[in-house]
């Protein structure tokens, strides 16, 4: 599969224990990038780069997690994708389900979801353990 995006890649779902729990988790097919975010990237999209270490082409460092959320919000947006965070209110985030109410991480169905945004423990997990496979096309 090709992707729309550019430097994302499909990787392949599957079922699996993450080592913080006893229940077995599905991962499903998903895009994701191939690189860090950059700082190039980053100053696409919100126009500033805070990172201390200076190079268009390093990861950009010192965000914080909201900031990533809002990137990720952008991002969306760009591409006239619906954002997965609700970010109005601080300390209390919640993910915009497309169709459906808003609902908090925990219980967020991420497959009703259009935008960008940051993996999930169980997705992240299912990455650096090398149990995906990514279809690069």
């Amino acid at each position: 599969m090709k992707s729309k995006f550019k430097d994302m890649i499909f990787v392949k779902g599957g079922k699996y224990k993450p080592y913080f729990t006893d229940d077995e988790k599905e991962v499903f097919d998903l895009e994701v990038c191939r690189y860090q975010t950059t700082q190039k990237m980053w100053l696409e999209v919100m126009e500033n780069n805070p990172s201390k270490f200076k190079g268009i082409y390093k990861p950009v460092d010192t965000v914080t997690w909201w900031q990533a959320l809002e990137f990720c919000n952008k991002l969306s947006e760009k591409y006239n994708l619906e954002p997965v965070y609700d970010l109005s209110k601080k300390r209390m985030l919640m993910i915009n389900q497309l169709g459906e109410e808003k609902a908090s991480p925990d219980l967020a169905d991420f497959k009703k979801t259009k935008g960008f945004r940051l993996s999930t423990e169980v997705e992240w997990e299912w990455f650096v353990r090398g149990e995906q496979i990514a279809i690069d096309e």
